[in-house]
């Protein structure tokens, strides 16, 4: 009885590894085959880059950045809606010939969302060049980034600062005083001027 349990258990076992070997043969063979599936799939349509979107600017930028989403839902409508002052034109585009003009501004400011497209509105009707424009985004504390905004008293934004020859000669602070048009002229002009903020 010995014998015959004993030859029956090695029956099984050699029909087992039989059985395993053969099987592991077809796996590896069904698992090759899909792997070169799946690589030629791959290959074949690949993933669409998911394109980032940013919700706060921090830096220097080009003025196009805000004309991209989520910024142009703003941007783009008080651009198009400001009605430029054009009779004062002709006064602000004299009085900027030699200057720049730098923008503080915040990407989360209501009061930067409202008056940085009039602005940029009344420097395109006066035709003014954009490469005298520089523009700068800030966090909410107003100090970042620290290499634009150190030494430049950036309390508020919006900050207008009108430069000529390196020299600050006025700025326009969250906003203006009578109007955007009317407060460039002074400031343009030299005449004696004062930000909403200035004692």
């Amino acid at each position: 009885m010995k014998n015959v349990t004993l030859s029956l258990s090695l029956a099984i076992v050699c029909l087992s590894c039989s059985s395993t070997k053969s099987t592991s043969k077809d796996n590896t063979s069904q698992s090759t085959t899909v792997a070169i599936d799946t690589s030629s799939e791959k290959v074949a349509s690949p993933e669409p880059e998911k394109k980032i979107m940013r919700t706060m600017l921090v830096g220097k930028e080009d003025r196009k950045a805000l004309e991209e989403a989520p910024f142009n839902t703003w941007y783009t409508t008080n651009y198009s809606n400001y009605s430029v002052n054009k009779t004062l034109i002709p006064d602000i585009t004299n009085g900027l010939n030699g200057v720049t003009v730098t923008t503080f501004m915040g990407t989360w400011c209501g009061d930067s969302k409202r008056e940085t497209p009039r602005m940029f509105k009344i420097l395109d009707v006066a035709n003014f060049d954009n490469s005298d424009l520089e523009l700068i985004t800030v966090d909410r504390t107003k100090q970042n980034p620290t290499e634009f905004t150190s030494g430049q008293n950036i309390k508020r934004v919006p900050t207008f600062i009108f430069k000529r020859d390196g020299k600050e000669i006025g700025r326009i602070v969250e906003r203006p005083i009578e109007s955007l048009e009317k407060d460039m002229i002074k400031i343009l002009n030299g005449e004696t001027y004062k930000h909403a903020y200035e004692k």
